[in-house]
């Protein structure tokens, strides 16, 4: 089991600290190739991360249905006749149009821009500089979770965003200014464009923030008195996977006008196959946000100036291809499974200390490979300060769900649930669904697994 973690947490390091230097060495102008189109290249990733989910989804969708015929038996085949669920398809398609038009459009964009600026100040900043200002993600939230009411107000989350603000500043506070700022052709890197480059990361770490409130809001709005079963693509394939559990029970859902019988889900026992997955959620959202990338890169960058303007064979342009493109698409899926399957055997705060202790991996790294340097004993206190917040951050989570869930414990009475509750079940209580408020790491595993509460 250990093993099996520790194995788990290898990879994810591995992918996502290779991703930033892999990203870091495209993007940068002084070191690196300097590709000047960094939100078009960002669109190219998450085309190639859709087609490399659909795939894997795909997989497992023909996994499970072989697996479900070699279980099937004479008997639950007339079971399956006689309970199969009836679905109303109009309903269906009105509710994924809705989905579409209140949340994977909206939080597509907000993703886009989270990733597309992040990137794009990696040709203007350092990648230690970029990856301690993103960790300031976690004021926005606070800010934008009491505007819209969704976290009290507590001192204690003022003095962490407080602290924040003044870490942050210290990092900022003075360029670099040395040769570790001369770009290839002999030119230096501007004060203006490092500040610039901060402020394009700070969007990003906003938008970040934007993305989680929004989507617990839309989580909030959704309504306790019914069960909304998600469906896939497929209504068929929907059908078929419920016929095939018989542990599964049948009730009855209220909707406005109608009658829909559909499937409880309640009492599917916890397997890796019914579990939440954020690639559902990052096969839904990639597309769209690859067209907003696009879109936005046309507009920017304009890339189709030197689009064929090139020198480069067509071997050339393939491996390019291959290496810009198809790599880092790979990269984000391998961690974010690695990360999704770490979230599943061990406990939440371990993810959350792995992802502080790779947060200082990647400063380390990039010190190492990229040779960058942190200048002035305020910079580096301020990395201190943010990454000392930032473990307080988490530590204070802990402690506030572990008083949450005492409370939960004392509070409920025998009987209660079935009085006021119907045939409403508490969720599972394994790993998976112990979901902070949020997570201070680089990556958005956490928020696509709470995402996907919405995207099934």
């Amino acid at each position: 089991m250990y093993k099996t973690i520790l194995l788990l947490i290898t990879g994810w390091y591995v992918c996502s600290i290779g991703l930033m230097l892999y990203n870091k060495w495209i993007f940068d102008p002084q070191r690196g190739l300097g590709i000047a189109y960094p939100i078009g290249l960002t669109g190219c990733h998450q085309l190639i991360l859709w087609c490399i989910s659909s795939v894997y989804l795909r997989y497992t969708k023909a996994r499970k249905e072989r697996r479900a015929r070699e279980l099937d038996s004479e008997e639950n085949a007339i079971i399956a006749n006689n309970n199969e669920p009836i679905v109303d398809v109009e309903t269906l398609e009105r509710e994924k149009r809705q989905l579409f038009w209140r949340f994977i459009l909206p939080t597509a964009i907000f993703s886009a821009g989270d990733i597309g600026l992040g990137n794009m100040s990696l040709r203007y900043v350092p990648l230690t500089i970029h990856i301690i200002i993103k960790s300031s993600s976690i004021t926005f939230v606070l800010l934008f979770s009491c505007l819209f009411k969704i976290e009290r107000f507590h001192w204690r989350l003022f003095v962490i965003v407080f602290v924040m603000f003044a870490g942050v500043v210290m990092m900022v506070y003075k360029p670099i200014n040395d040769d570790s700022n001369t770009n290839k052709d002999g030119s230096e890197t501007s004060s203006a464009s490092f500040y610039f480059g901060c402020v394009l990361v700070l969007l990003s770490s906003c938008l970040s923030g934007l993305r989680w409130v929004y989507t617990q809001l839309i989580l909030r709005n959704q309504t306790n008195t019914r069960e909304v079963e998600k469906l896939d693509d497929n209504v068929s394939d929907y059908i078929e996977n419920k016929s095939t559990d018989s542990s599964s029970e049948r009730c009855e859902v209220n909707v406005p006008g109608q009658s829909v019988i559909q499937e409880s889900i309640t009492k599917k026992p916890a397997t890796p196959e019914n579990k939440n997955n954020p690639i559902r959620t990052i096969n839904k959202l990639s597309p769209v946000m690859a067209l907003f990338l696009f879109l936005t890169s046309l507009a920017v960058e304009q890339p189709y100036r030197h689009l064929f303007s090139t020198n480069f064979s067509v071997k050339h342009v393939f491996l390019a291809i291959f290496g810009l493109m198809v790599l880092p698409g790979l990269g984000v899926f391998t961690f974010t499974l690695c990360e999704f399957s770490i979230l599943g055997k061990t406990k939440v705060l371990t993810l959350s200390i792995a992802g502080v202790v790779k947060e200082v991996l990647t400063i380390i790294f990039s010190m190492l490979i990229l040779h960058e340097r942190l200048h002035g004993i305020l910079n580096w206190v301020g990395m201190v300060i943010i990454l000392l917040d930032v473990t307080y951050y988490n530590y204070f989570r802990y402690k506030q769900k572990m008083q949450e869930d005492y409370v939960r414990l004392e509070a409920p009475a025998a009987g209660f649930e079935d009085k006021y509750m119907g045939n409403r079940r508490p969720l599972e209580t394994d790993s998976m669904t112990e979901i902070p408020p949020y997570s201070i790491t680089s990556d958005n595993t956490f928020q696509e697994y709470e995402m996907n509460k919405i995207i099934k």
